[in-house]
């Protein structure tokens, strides 16, 4: 005998405004207005009414809270990778930060392309973000995507690779000059009278930077300036690696040299070690930008520590205090905040720190 069966196809009912307001016996605004905290409403009415809504499982929609509000309380941000750990725990304070201040975040990798910037400065407008935190492309030499979303008036904090020629933004950068004449001052007061510099790109002011910071505690010194062991690159490992190789098979190479990033000092304290230099004997190596892998490495690496995590916390409060400035009561001061750095001496720079460990 046969059996016919029926198929009942279940759907859950979607929660929303109106079933909260029904279960208070509240109007609808009234609900709404205590979801968006409007100070109209009674403490323990948004208490009660957040309750119930937490109760039903209510969950409020951000777009249509924006398109009322002008406001979907998100914020973009756009490194050039997310898996150096500058970036990352730069990335983690605004998330944290972002977090306390009741604020969500949206996460975009450039690649260093000028060409991906653009297309996530695009995404980012589209998602109708309320502010924009970002740190430049290598390739990006053209800020007109960023000037497009200010026109917009969506305002951008730039970390780190800074727009400096946009005066109508906000920047957080490090002494990049300074940081680069400290290590090298560290590494003449170690002995060392020969020192070569590998660096970045130069048409990033950070780099160029750190070059005349560099060049100008061997001026300081009155240590001779030699360009055959002075090495620009492109970040990438391949051409870190290749730097490191070009500069320690100079002519008269170098016996102390300063790197611009971490990637930087790792390859060339991997190269001077495959062809048999001890460090910091032979070689002294100092980096730019803490790695939790710099204490580990043996011999452990001499490194500028950046502020990454205050870094990322100023630029959120100082987004966040511009997009809720009142436009019409006055102008908005963009600032330049410049904050300090710290050299974390070890043993690839220091023989007294081989000898004692």
């Amino acid at each position: 005998m046969s059996k016919n069966y029926v198929t009942i196809k279940m759907t859950k009912k979607k929660i929303n405004i109106y079933d909260v307001a029904k279960e208070l016996g509240v109007s609808i605004s009234t609900v709404s207005r205590a979801l968006n905290n409007n100070p109209k409403i009674s403490a323990d009415t948004t208490k009660k009414v957040k309750q119930m809504a937490d109760k039903l499982g209510f969950q409020k929609n951000a777009l249509a809270s924006g398109l009322m509000t002008n406001k979907t309380k998100t914020i973009g941000v756009i490194v050039p990778q997310i898996n150096r750990e500058f970036f990352a725990q730069t990335v983690r304070s605004i998330e944290d930060t972002a977090f306390e201040m009741g604020y969500s975040v949206m996460i975009c990798q450039s690649h260093d392309s000028y060409v991906k910037e653009q297309a996530n400065i695009n995404t980012l407008m589209s998602s109708r973000v309320d502010g924009i935190i970002v740190s430049l492309a290598l390739e990006t030499t053209d800020l007109k995507h960023f000037e497009k979303a200010i026109d917009a008036d969506i305002p951008i904090v730039f970390f780190d690779r800074v727009g400096l020629e946009l005066s109508n933004s906000t920047k957080i950068l490090v002494d990049n000059f300074s940081s680069a004449q400290k290590a090298t001052s560290h590494l003449i007061q170690q002995g060392y009278k020969h020192i070569g510099y590998i660096g970045g790109p130069h048409m990033h002011q950070i780099f160029e930077e750190r070059l005349e910071g560099f060049k100008q505690a061997l001026t300081d010194h009155n240590l001779p300036i030699d360009d055959s062991i002075i090495e620009k690159t492109d970040l990438t490992q391949q051409d870190c690696y290749r730097a490191a190789k070009s500069i320690l098979h100079a002519i008269n190479p170098p016996d102390a040299i300063l790197c611009a990033n971490h990637l930087t000092s790792v390859n060339t304290i991997f190269y001077a070690m495959s062809i048999k230099k001890m460090i910091p004997k032979d070689v002294a190596v100092v980096g730019f930008s803490e790695n939790p892998i710099a204490e580990l490495m043996i011999p452990s690496l001499t490194a500028i520590r950046q502020p990454c995590y205050e870094m990322g916390k100023l630029a959120m409060q100082k987004l966040v205090e511009e997009i809720d400035f009142d436009q019409k009561s006055d102008e908005f001061i963009h600032s330049t905040i410049v904050l300090d750095t710290k050299l974390d001496i070890r043993a690839s720079s220091n023989g007294s720190f081989v000898a004692n460990n």
